[in-house]
């Protein structure tokens, strides 16, 4: 049925459990679409004067290419840094008797593991099943 996140097909997120709301929620709801909406907005202007920005001042092969290695090493050391340096030890979550499959220990204590090393670390598919479920 439309609207039915729990239908497996080529994305399958999960089974959600039904969640009622009330009606003042709906109102926060709509400011978070609203906000995600004016920043969706910045971002695209933000984009367009960058790109604007590229093809009038990137003209040799050799700045592209000096681009692409500079926003790669910067976003890797971002995310690497942030998995050392902040402390996001969770205790690892026992189902029937296992810890879930790609929990990372990284810098925790026994029997906790680190939520950023694992979203950063594991399968696309299971960053956004650990976003959607994960408590």
């Amino acid at each position: 049925s439309p609207g039915d996140l729990s239908n497996p097909g080529l994305a399958n997120f999960g089974l959600f459990e039904i969640s009622n709301y009330e009606w003042y929620e709906l109102i926060v709801f709509m400011m978070m679409g609203i906000f995600g909406g004016l920043l969706g907005a910045l971002f695209n202007e933000i984009n367009i004067k960058l790109s604007l920005f590229r093809i009038r001042h990137m003209k040799y092969s050799i700045l592209k290419v000096i681009e692409v290695v500079l926003v790669a090493f910067t976003t890797t050391a971002v995310g690497f840094c942030a998995m050392y340096f902040v402390e996001d030890c969770t205790y690892a979550q026992v189902k029937d008797n296992t810890t879930e499959l790609y929990n990372l220990q990284m810098q925790c204590d026994s029997g906790q593991y680190n939520s950023l090393a694992t979203l950063f670390l594991q399968s696309p598919e299971s960053t956004v099943k650990d976003l959607l479920h994960s408590p």
